[in-house]
């Protein structure tokens, strides 16, 4: 039962996205065209998962199983988000961004050629 007067806020999947099964879209989401959500993804409120069409040649972003996107993300230009991987609100994700990883205490890097590719089950919180 909704209320009468209960106004829902809306989310959109672009023509062209593909969303797996269990997977929650929060409102103000937005999943452009060609971007792949895998199964059991969080995709918190106002999250941008940018798509592509043109220029040709170029990736979309993929979200893989059972991750986590928090609250204002925005995730572009080919991102792969690894199984299981949590996005703190806020980040923001491009294919030429940086990510330092603690554990292993290197830098990883996005180019044109091999876009950033968060690991599996890894926590990115918003930083310099």
């Amino acid at each position: 039962y909704i209320a009468p007067n209960v106004v829902l806020m809306p989310s959109f999947v672009n023509l062209g996205a593909y969303v797996d099964s269990g997977t929650m879209v929060d409102t103000w989401a937005t999943v452009g065209s060609c971007a792949q959500i895998g199964a059991r993804v969080h995709l918190s409120a106002g999250v941008q998962v940018g798509g592509v069409l043109e220029p040709a040649g170029a990736r979309p972003v993929i979200v893989e199983d059972d991750a986590f996107v928090g609250a204002g993300c925005l995730l572009l230009e080919g991102v792969l988000v690894g199984r299981g991987a949590v996005l703190g609100a806020g980040v923001v994700l491009t294919g030429t961004s940086r990510l330092y990883d603690l554990v292993e205490e290197r830098v990883l890097v996005g180019t044109p050629e091999a876009p950033l590719a968060v690991p599996a089950g890894a926590v990115v919180v918003p930083g310099s």
